[in-house]
């Protein structure tokens, strides 16, 4: 589920092309969370559940703020493109998680069904491939 964590506000982020400028910064996205060891090994699996998600923000912020006093700024952005890494932490920490949309794969007769779920707003069905599908031979 991508987060707004400050872009367009908090802090400058993009580059110019033949005069026009635009956002260049990758979002991020509350999902399933590891706990990790110094080593950065996993110590617990948490997968996003309805009730998983206050676990997993913390498991984020937490693997954030480690990312942030242990590694590099350069091994942060050119290795993991992990950009204003502090700056998105200082805005979720302050506040708070907001969460702008979500992907949600399934049949599309299910996904139709969203429709008709007041607290999702401006549900949009987009492309749709075939998952696990062999054609027969003839």
């Amino acid at each position: 589920m991508p987060l707004y964590t400050g872009e367009m506000k908090e802090f400058e982020s993009g580059h110019s092309i033949a005069g026009g400028s635009f956002l260049s910064i990758a979002g991020i996205g509350l999902s399933s969370a590891r706990a990790t060891d110094e080593d950065y090994n996993s110590e617990f699996y948490s997968r996003l559940a309805q009730n998983t998600v206050e676990t997993n923000q913390e498991f984020m912020l937490s693997n954030m703020e480690k990312l942030i006093n242990e590694e590099s700024k350069s091994y942060r952005e050119d290795s993991l493109g992990l950009y204003y890494l502090e700056e998105r932490y200082d805005y979720i920490k302050e506040h708070g998680f907001k969460v702008y949309g979500a992907v949600v794969t399934g049949p599309v007769k299910e996904l139709i069904k969203l429709r008709d779920v007041k607290e999702i707003q401006s549900p949009t069905l987009g492309d749709f491939e075939y998952w696990n599908w062999v054609p027969r031979e003839e």
